[in-house]
């Protein structure tokens, strides 16, 4: 649910309309920097995850499928992103001026 959470408050920064003349507090580049760095996160806790149950340091399989599923649903929202702004880069760029 907390990925949930950190994905909902990107799309409001992103979303927030910045009056003109001001520095916006966060820019699109490090929003996105900051989704990159938490979906490694989520990442890496899932192959930690993994590797304490071959090792035997995790006794509960659920907790080893719920890091999974939390990686690849996250894993799977960033493509989903990355998708939309490739191709509303693509719309842009074909624009007539």
């Amino acid at each position: 649910m907390n990925e949930i959470q950190i994905i909902g408050d990107i799309s409001q920064k992103i979303a927030e309309p910045q009056p003109s003349g001001k520095k916006p507090g966060v820019s699109f580049e490090d929003a996105i920097k900051d989704a990159l760095k938490d979906v490694s996160q989520i990442q890496n806790d899932a192959e930690k995850a993994i590797q304490g149950f071959a090792n035997g340091d995790v006794k509960d399989i659920q907790t080893v499928v719920v890091a999974m599923e939390k990686a690849d649903l996250s894993l799977q929202t960033l493509l989903s992103v990355r998708n939309r702004l490739i191709s509303a880069y693509q719309q842009i760029s074909s624009m007539q001026v």
